[in-house]
């Protein structure tokens, strides 16, 4: 295994004791210093997203870590130089029956995950649309995925990470001209 890199670690239900609230709190800590149980579950779940293990007995075993061990510490741990990236696709679609189907599954087929989705309501024949995915498990760029699922129902798709008040007035301007 390797030892290099940092990696977040989550502590479950840290006490906050002036507000009585329970939060999540993260460290980061450089691998050299962790327990190699740790390094064992990153592994496994590398091994998973990679598709090199279809299930979690098969990473488990690939790595030489108990079931149980993956399973306690798997939300709790996470590679800081794993890649992900996470981004919101923003579009302007056509109120077409298909027309988000057709969206997501552009994203879903170029392997992006989705994480959340937010849609307007339709107005003046148009909706807007906020898809976050993560990027890590794409067979292409975001620009490529940008190019190659405009549909007659597209009206607009924008990539990228910008303030969001220029989103914001990016948009007014396009709805402005519907």
């Amino acid at each position: 295994m390797q030892g290099a890199g940092c990696y977040y670690i989550h502590c479950k239900n840290t006490c906050v004791c002036e507000v009585n609230k329970l939060e999540r709190r993260f460290y980061l800590v450089d691998a050299q210093v962790l327990p190699e149980v740790f390094l064992k579950v990153v592994r496994a779940k590398e091994l998973l997203a990679s598709g090199e293990a279809r299930s979690i007995s098969a990473a488990t075993r690939a790595v030489d870590l108990s079931r149980s061990a993956f399973y306690k510490y798997k939300d709790c741990i996470f590679d800081s130089e794993n890649g992900r990236e996470v981004i919101t696709v923003m579009a302007t679609l056509r109120d077409e029956t298909g027309a988000l189907q057709s969206l997501l599954a552009g994203i879903s087929a170029a392997g992006a995950s989705i994480v959340t989705i937010n849609q307007s309501t339709p107005e003046n024949g148009a909706a807007l649309v906020a898809v976050t995915i993560r990027t890590d498990t794409m067979q292409m760029t975001p620009e490529e995925l940008a190019q190659q699922h405009i549909t007659p129902s597209t009206i607009r798709l924008s990539i990228g990470t910008e303030h969001i008040d220029d989103i914001l007035d990016d948009l007014k301007q396009a709805f402005d001209k519907i």
